[in-house]
């Protein structure tokens, strides 16, 4: 049965043929696709380059009719280059969006199930994705919604590979009955062990995981679910913290941080004196949470030297 239900999963690539961003006047000196007054434009002169990854749950894509025009115009202020989508409801509307962007591109886990989708949008300006494909597809306990898995190379506005890492976009189980915290504790030690065996076997170190786990990092370590990670701090760094110490919300509507960013040890070096936190949407965006989402999107900035 799990290789059957492996068999019909499948990735769609989302692109527009041609699509990227467009040589600025003065090239020479910022490099390709890259405006002379981003940050990645003193690549040369200063030897940093800043690289944002957030995630994003966007509630049942399209949540209104009107939730398809404002997606597009977030975007264009979220400061990311790579962001882990969760909830794709409609792969058509989706798809039909993505199309009409001509700065990004994505791709997304097809449901074969009434499973909502996760998936990646990036800007191919900045990240190259080598492969990608959904896990523990077998394992609906612990994942309803399979994560996608991804291979990323970060560029630099000259086109360089800067940051090679491996992503992976989660969307874990929602409700606070006994049952759904138990499905979320079984997945974090899941994803703790595959990380874990992964590493152990030579494979990439700097690993990334960002999406709605759907709970908290600070409850009280006996019900814990994220306690495989939060024990290993060797090992493993919420950045997300950083939105629970300032007393940050990613979820609106009731207080409180459940949307993550997680790093393995290595990719810390990458994040440098990088910052986390939430893009506080529903504060400048009109009818944001009728909209588009009643989360917020957390984005973690990387300043790679």
């Amino acid at each position: 049965m799990k290789g059957a239900r492996e068999a019909i999963w499948a990735l769609v690539l989302v692109g527009l043929a041609g699509c990227g961003y467009a040589l600025p006047t003065n090239a020479d000196d910022a490099g390709p696709g890259v405006d002379a007054a981003s940050p990645d434009a003193g690549w040369a002169r200063t030897g940093t380059v800043t690289l944002g990854i957030a995630t994003w749950n966007i509630e049942q894509f399209p949540k209104t009719a009107t939730t398809t025009t404002a997606v597009p115009e977030i975007l264009a202020e979220l400061g990311a280059d790579i962001i882990g989508i969760e909830e794709i409801l409609e792969p058509g509307p989706f798809e039909r969006m993505v199309a009409d962007l001509p700065d990004w591109e994505a791709i997304r886990v097809e449901e074969p199930y009434d499973y909502l989708a996760v998936g990646i949008l990036y800007r191919p300006a900045r990240i190259r994705i080598l492969e990608a494909e959904p896990i523990f597809t077998g394992e609906a306990y612990a994942f309803p919604r399979p994560p996608l898995w991804a291979r990323v190379e970060a560029l630099d506005g000259a086109g360089h590979v800067v940051f090679d890492f491996e992503l992976l976009v989660v969307h874990l189980k929602a409700q606070g009955d006994p049952q759904s915290q138990d499905r979320r504790r079984v997945a974090c030690e899941e994803l703790e062990r595959w990380i874990r065996e992964r590493q152990a076997a030579g494979g990439e170190q700097d690993i990334i995981i960002v999406g709605d786990w759907n709970d908290r990092i600070d409850d009280l370590a006996a019900k814990n679910v994220f306690r495989p990670f939060l024990e290993a701090p060797e090992r493993y760094t919420f950045l997300s913290q950083e939105l629970v110490d300032a007393g940050e919300s990613s979820y609106i509507l009731i207080p409180g941080v459940i949307d993550h960013i997680l790093v393995t040890h290595d990719a810390l070096d990458e994040y440098g004196p990088g910052h986390t936190e939430p893009v506080m949407l529903d504060q400048t965006y009109p009818d944001y949470v009728r909209n588009v989402s009643d989360h917020r999107p957390v984005r973690a900035t990387f300043v790679i030297r």
